[in-house]
């Protein structure tokens, strides 16, 4: 595997160098490549490391502006306050150090999931090279590695969570479980999953690890920086203010976020699909694997609900999608051991599919919920890769 990760890290570098030459330059500042949503990170940790309240529109913005940032709108961290825990080692330093440091942190976590996938998925060390360049060509780990982002750090969770259930090793697993309550909702038929898994087999060992972890990081949140988590649950239901744009008025690349922009009248956005269409997935999933006693396959279950849960999730943003890279690794494996033209279609189609949302990327995209085609057209080759699968090759 190691052999095969040196050229692609090596290509990776140089997309990044390419698309960031100023990332050595004394002038690397708020506005390059890697800093346009890490200013809201990084902010919201200074002001919590001084006692002050990270979730605070009006401090927020007074933080940002001074480092260029130009909007009357502020750029709000939504997330829970223990990512800033977790984030503590980078955001210590200052702001072009910082953003710098989380650009290599996320460069090296997409080789470290390129790596755990390739053993996850194939003995086969010839796949092992399509494998990596599926997982660095896929094009939401590069919005996330130029907005400066959590997508890849949700999705090495992800992949950390796979390959621990399939090796029984309950601690690193918990671990993953603390980390994707990050992006609950972005994650949540996952956790529901594995819940039904840990009751169908009175799995103590997995709950305690997970509920272990979570507990070690609100507990670490309330140490460093008190009354935090109040904070945070207390601007989450807040209503929103002309200072910043409020999760429910959200218009994302979900199935929710699409229904919602389909339905609205003027500025009337309806709130049921956010509780409709998420819940009606749970509780769908819930019944094939609590009542039915579905068998939980992991190999081929996994990706796919990763996928589903951003799919279907109340707010998600195209770098949300990261995770979904699961999807298009397990494509790659599944159709490397079909011979002819079959193979040669599904890694076209998935070139394809990843070119289209770069050029889309570029020129063409106007609203968020317009990226909705993108995961549509991924499920849509991981079926047809399936089928695939099962013909005889020619």
């Amino acid at each position: 595997m190691f052999r095969h990760l040196l050229p692609v890290a090596c290509i990776l570098a140089a997309g990044v160098l390419l698309s960031a030459p100023d990332i050595f330059g004394a002038d690397y500042r708020y506005g390059h490549f890697g800093t346009p949503d890490f200013i809201e990170y990084w902010s919201a940790f200074q002001l919590a490391h001084s006692g002050r309240n990270p979730y605070d529109p009006a401090l927020l913005m007074q933080m940002e502006h001074s480092l260029g940032y130009e909007q009357n709108i502020p750029l709000m961290m939504w997330n829970p306050p223990w990512l800033l825990v977790l984030l503590s080692p980078v955001l210590i330093f200052p702001f072009h150090i910082a953003a710098r440091l989380w650009l290599v942190c996320n460069i090296l976590l997409t080789l470290g999931i390129g790596t755990v996938l390739g053993v996850t998925f194939s003995r086969q060390r010839a796949a092992w090279p399509y494998g990596l360049w599926g997982t660095i060509l896929f094009f939401p780990v590069w919005v996330n590695l130029q907005l400066g982002q959590m997508g890849i750090l949700m999705a090495a969770a992800s992949a950390l969570l796979f390959w621990s259930i399939l090796r029984n090793r309950h601690w690193l697993a918990g671990m993953a479980v603390a980390i994707l309550t990050l992006k609950i909702h972005a994650s949540y038929l996952i956790l529901i999953a594995l819940l039904c898994w840990i009751i169908r087999r009175r799995d103590t060992k997995l709950l305690l690890a997970s509920a272990g972890a979570l507990a070690l990081l609100l507990l670490a949140s309330e140490v460093f920086f008190p009354n935090v988590i109040a904070a945070w649950i207390t601007q989450l239901f807040a209503v929103q203010g002309a200072q910043y744009v409020a999760p429910l008025a959200w218009q994302v690349p979900t199935l929710t976020g699409f229904a919602r922009a389909l339905l609205s009248e003027g500025n009337s956005i309806p709130l049921w699909p956010l509780v409709v269409i998420p819940g009606g997935c749970a509780v769908l999933l819930s019944y094939f694997l609590l009542l039915r006693g579905e068998e939980i396959v992991w190999k081929e279950f996994f990706p796919i609900l990763v996928l589903f849960s951003i799919f279907t999730a109340p707010f998600g943003w195209i770098f949300d999608y990261a995770p979904a890279l699961l999807v298009q690794v397990a494509i790659i494996y599944k159709v490397y051991e079909v011979a002819g033209r079959q193979r040669s279609w599904m890694l076209g189609a998935l070139a394809a599919l990843q070119l289209a949302a770069f050029v889309w990327h570029s020129c063409c995209v106007k609203f968020q919920h317009e990226y909705l085609w993108y995961p549509a057209v991924l499920l849509t080759i991981y079926f047809a890769s399936r089928f695939v699968a099962l013909k005889p090759s020619e």
